[in-house]
């Protein structure tokens, strides 16, 4: 599987003067055109989580909540991946992992982020997306000459007639 990371970066380091930020964004599979195979018809989202960055002794108070919808923002909620400091109750970062439904190519996504207690510090967030390869069901090579074999029988039949 891979793995695709998006980052935000806030202009200064968050702190619980800085009040609750949310961030709505969407991401899409879309094909390399530099590939030999079409990425829109062969991949598909697997997972993703939530996570945030701290600096040194100042993960304290932070809460990170990641939700992903398909269809649109609002649409059909897929989940919530949520990340919290120990000291609310969390398990710290990254959050829990969200399983995305079959065939899923886009996804719309907010985070609300912030820092609850004095002392606390939030440098970044990170969103991870894993992506996989679809599989696709392939006929065996006895059950395609089948059909060839029954397809020609039935041209024969009919030129003859």
């Amino acid at each position: 599987p891979e793995v695709h990371t998006f980052i935000f970066i806030p202009a200064n380091l968050l702190s619980s003067a800085s009040g609750i930020q949310t961030l709505s964004y969407s991401i899409e599979i879309v094909d390399d055109p530099t590939t030999p195979e079409n990425e829109a018809l062969t991949q598909m989202f697997s997972t993703y989580s939530a996570g945030y960055t701290t600096t040194g002794m100042t993960d304290k108070g932070v809460s990170l909540e990641q939700s992903a919808w398909s269809g649109s923002l609002g649409g059909t909620l897929i989940g919530s991946s949520i990340a919290r400091s120990s000291d609310i109750g969390g398990t710290g970062s990254p959050g829990n992992v969200i399983t995305v439904p079959a065939d899923v190519k886009k996804l719309f996504v907010t985070n609300t982020f912030g820092v609850s207690t004095a002392g606390g510090l939030l440098d970044n967030i990170t969103n991870d997306y894993t992506q996989i390869t679809k599989s696709i069901d392939i006929p065996e090579p006895s059950a395609i000459l089948g059909i060839l074999a029954v397809a020609g029988a039935g041209a024969f039949a009919r030129r003859k007639s």
